[in-house]
């Protein structure tokens, strides 16, 4: 499938065809804004991020994750730092954050992950820059079925599950990467 130029969004389309739009059919009623994020998606983590409290957010973390209250300072660092970041632009082709209340020996748990549209391949965001993570837009389900508070829990926390900061995560990545490198060349 080939792409077109999108002169309404100002950046390229799988969905135009010779300048006309696949899914609205009618180029003036959507003005300023695309289609397909009104039809999918309506809006960020960076936007509910701007939107809610971190004493909210933390409660609800240490609701479903009794343990965490412990990391109180590194999830509230971390929070700051979100709300620091600058919304880019996302692309529509891009992982969206989907989360769920999931359910195991009658405990429950904020699933997060990825997801495209049309897809049921859930994708793990952990390793997710947080640059990123804020531009992906959030799942109509999910902004249906949980609170602004939830969806920022379970994405916090999930985030941040490797360490509460982009370095540590790294660093936490690199010796991952590195004794993965390691028991490859071990099994030669």
């Amino acid at each position: 499938m080939g792409k077109n130029f999108c002169k309404i969004e100002n950046k390229w389309c799988k969905f135009l065809r010779k300048g006309i739009c696949g899914v609205s059919k009618n180029e003036l009623e959507h003005i300023g804004k695309c289609p397909r994020i009104a039809e999918i998606e309506t809006t960020t983590l960076y936007t509910l991020v701007r939107e809610v409290d971190f004493e909210d957010v933390f409660s609800i973390i240490c609701h479903y994750y009794e343990d965490e209250i412990k990391n109180r300072v590194g999830y509230e660092e971390a929070f700051k730092e979100l709300k620091l970041k600058r919304q880019k632009k996302h692309n529509l082709n891009d992982l969206f954050i989907e989360v769920e209340i999931g359910k195991e020996n009658e405990i429950e748990y904020l699933d997060v992950y990825g997801v495209k549209t049309n897809s049921d391949i859930r994708f793990g965001l952990e390793f997710c820059k947080w640059d990123y993570w804020v531009t992906m837009f959030i799942t109509k389900d999910t902004l249906t079925n949980l609170s602004k508070e939830q969806i920022v829990a379970g994405c916090l926390y999930e985030m941040t599950f490797f360490g509460f900061s982009e370095e540590k995560i790294k660093e936490f990545h690199d010796e991952m990467e590195k004794d993965i490198e390691e028991a490859k060349s071990n099994n030669k």
